[in-house]
């Protein structure tokens, strides 16, 4: 597993709910491919599988979630 940072949080309202969403819609990544989440007031953490991470960076940084590497 590696960790993706991604800038929004709280107060930009994302939730729980709305990165596995973001990740499995847009990217075609399945369940099993996410594991932990945690979301703090301006920024968030979601864990996913090596061998997606890449697709998963690139996909998101693209859509609706800014991933920020400086995290």
């Amino acid at each position: 597993m590696t960790t993706l940072c991604i800038s929004g949080g709280r107060k930009q309202k994302v939730s729980p709910g709305d990165i596995p969403g973001a990740l499995i819609s847009k990217v075609a990544i399945t369940g099993i491919n996410v594991g932990k989440i945690d979301i703090f007031d301006f920024w968030s953490y979601v864990s996913v599988k090596r061998n997606v991470a890449g697709k998963a960076f690139k996909r998101l940084k693209k859509g609706r979630f800014r991933l920020n590497t400086s995290c």
